[in-house]
C-alpha cells in the first residue's frame, strides 16, 4: 500500500491534464487572444521590432551567401 500526499496528488492530475490532446484550432485562437493581450499591455511608445529594424526594399541586396567570419 502506496501512501501519497496531496501535492504529489495534485502533481499527477496536472501532469495529466497537460498531456490531454487539444484541438489544433482552439489552440490556436487562444495563442492568438493571448498574444492580443500582450499586445494592448504594452506602450504606447513602444514600437514593434519589424518597424524597428526595418529596411527599405529599394535597397539592393547583396548576392550570395554572406561570408563567413573566422575564429
Amino acid at each position: 500500500m502506496k501512501i501519497f500526499s496531496r501535492k504529489q496528488d495534485e502533481n499527477e492530475a496536472s501532469v495529466v491534464e497537460r498531456s490531454i490532446e487539444r484541438d489544433a484550432t482552439a489552440y490556436a485562437k487562444l495563442s492568438k487572444i493571448r498574444w492580443a493581450g500582450q499586445v494592448v499591455r504594452l506602450n504606447d511608445n513602444r514600437c514593434a521590432r519589424s518597424v524597428r529594424d526595418w529596411t527599405s526594399r529599394n535597397v539592393k541586396r547583396t548576392t550570395g551567401r554572406p561570408p563567413t567570419k573566422v575564429v
